[in-house]
């Protein structure tokens, strides 16, 4: 709602959901109360590039509640899951999950990849995240972009004319691979 009222609901069944390069699902209002967004994602729920699932609340209204249940949930490059509002309550965040991959709770949204459920000006709301298959050693790396040069790993003195190339017990190689 881009006026005074408050925003209506959102309720979502899908097998996977994909929001990439600033996309937007909302339940938001610049001058109410924010709606309430059930997601129920088969499979993976992946924000991406600056993309943002919010349900928020301008003026006086309170953030709306959002409750994802997805198996997997991944954040990467500044992507946000939020209930905020300015002087309202903001919203409460419950999600269910069996990976939570780069999205990490914080008190406000920042350029990282955050869950927020806070107020400006009034009483920030609950983050609940039910995760009971995590493994906490898990994490999201970001892979180099420059490939390998392939052409450096080749020993020195191998001959384009060999028929057969054999790697015999451990260790590596021999030597000279002649």
């Amino acid at each position: 709602n881009e006026g005074t009222g408050n925003s209506g609901d959102l309720i979502i069944n899908v097998q996977q959901v994909t929001l990439t390069e600033n996309s937007d699902l909302t339940a938001s209002t610049q001058a109410g109360s924010g709606g309430n967004i059930l997601l129920n994602v088969d499979s993976a729920f992946i924000l991406q590039n600056g993309s943002q699932l919010s349900s928020e609340a301008g003026g006086r209204g309170d953030g709306g509640n959002i409750s994802i249940d997805a198996t997997n949930i991944v954040g990467v490059n500044n992507s946000a899951i939020s209930a905020n509002a300015f002087e309202g309550h903001g919203g409460n965040i419950a999600i269910t999950t069996q990976g939570l991959f780069g999205l990490e709770f914080r008190d406000r949204l920042t350029s990282d990849n955050d869950i927020t459920a806070s107020s400006e000006f009034g009483l920030d709301g609950t983050v609940e995240i039910n995760n009971p298959e995590a493994d906490s050693s898990s994490q999201v790396l970001e892979l180099p972009d420059a490939l390998v040069d392939v052409s450096q790993l080749v020993r020195p003195g191998c001959s384009l004319e060999e028929e057969q190339f054999v790697l015999a017990g451990r260790g590596g190689l021999p030597s000279s691979p002649r």
